[in-house]
Formats: C-alpha cells, sequence, structure tokens
C-alpha cells in the first residue's frame, strides 16, 4: 500500500506527538505528578503508530503500556493521557488507574493488563464472544475480524477460528522457553511467519 503525502505527515505527526506527550510526562513523573510507574515507548513510536494507523474502522486493538501511539492514533488526546497518569476524576478511567490502563471496546481500544501476556487471551476471548453471540465485532469493513496485540518488539501473526488475525506480542522464543506450543495455544498457523528471528 502506497501512503499519501498527507498519510506520511499524519503518521509523522502522531510519531512526534507521541514523544512529545511521553517528554511532558517525564516532566510531570520528576515532580512527582505522576501516580504510578512512568513506562516509556523512546524509539518505539513508530511501532505503536504504525499498528493502530494501518488498521481499518471496526478493527479492535490491545495497545500495551509502552503503546501510547495506539491511543493516540485511536483517538485519544494527550489530556486524556495526562490526566489518566495523574489519576484524575476527568480520565478516561475516571482516576481509578493510571498509566495507559484504559480502553473503550466501542472506540476499539482495550485496555492494557500489567502482565502482558495475558492480554493475549483476553483478545482471543473477545473474538470467541462475538463469533458465539453472532456479533459482527470488525467487520465494519467487510473484511474479516481483525484484533491486534500491539507489538514491541518482533511479533507473529496466525489464524485463529477460521478468518480472525490475531497479532500478539512476543520475544524471540519467550513462549517457547516457559514450555508454551505457541502455534497450538494461539491457533493454527496462516503459513506465514512474520518474526525474523526464526
Amino acid at each position: 500500500m502506497d501512503l499519501t503525502r498527507e498519510q506520511k505527515l499524519e503518521l509523522y505527526r502522531y510519531m512526534r506527538l507521541n514523544r512529545v506527550v511521553e517528554e511532558r510526562l517525564v516532566n510531570l513523573y520528576r515532580q512527582g505528578k505522576v501516580v504510578g510507574g512512568l513506562y516509556r515507548s523512546l524509539g518505539q513510536e513508530a511501532t505503536s503508530v504504525g499498528t493502530a494507523y494501518a488498521l481499518r474502522k471496526g478493527d479492535i486493538v490491545g495497545p500495551l503500556i509502552r503503546n501510547l501511539g495506539v491511543v493516540l492514533v485511536m483517538g485519544y488526546s494527550p489530556r486524556d493521557v495526562m490526566t489518566q497518569y495523574m489519576a484524575r476524576a476527568t480520565s478516561p478511567s475516571g482516576g481509578k488507574d493510571c498509566n495507559l490502563h484504559f480502553g473503550r471496546p466501542e472506540r476499539g481500544v482495550i485496555s492494557p493488563i500489567s502482565m502482558l501476556g495475558a492480554l493475549v487471551p483476553v483478545m482471543a476471548g473477545i473474538a470467541l464472544a462475538g463469533r458465539m453471540q453472532n456479533k459482527d465485532i470488525g467487520h465494519a469493513h467487510g473484511g474479516p475480524v481483525r484484533l491486534y496485540v500491539a507489538p514491541m518488539y518482533f511479533y507473529k501473526s496466525a489464524k485463529w477460528l477460521s478468518g480472525i488475525t490475531v497479532t500478539r506480542k512476543v520475544q524471540p522464543g519467550y513462549w517457547e522457553h516457559l514450555g508454551y506450543d505457541v502455534d497450538a495455544w494461539v491457533g493454527r498457523s496462516n503459513g506465514r511467519d512474520d518474526d525474523p528471528t526464526s
């Protein structure tokens, strides 16, 4: 897919916005105004922004704690992010949580989970629930459901439940060294291996 000049500028704007918001958050953290930790995506902005930018209307994404660019592309404002990190009542979670632990399925964003790998079965569960309830999750564009766990390092894609694409974040060999059969866990392989390390 070729991008227009306007799309390239928009991608750059989101990456720059990601960096600027995080720089401001670092300042607030040093002032003691950020509740909890601050997990930066320094140098990973393109991964977050590109993942969300490639989504179509109706797709669903599960960002991880270093995927600030995803929530910005999906329509959350820098003010939403700042108030969230400061646990303000006006934040997306109403001050009940901090970091990027917020999302709204109707906006296509599933809230991150502190245990990063736990988001993979949550996304698979969303796909399964939609299928069992005969709901058209992600079908607004007329294609197959596309659910994404926003990647941070390397990723693999696999088909799951026939026609549902699940992209999961993995560090090379992480699940395997824990004894998991990753292809059996997520679903049968679609014959495409996007992990350059395997």
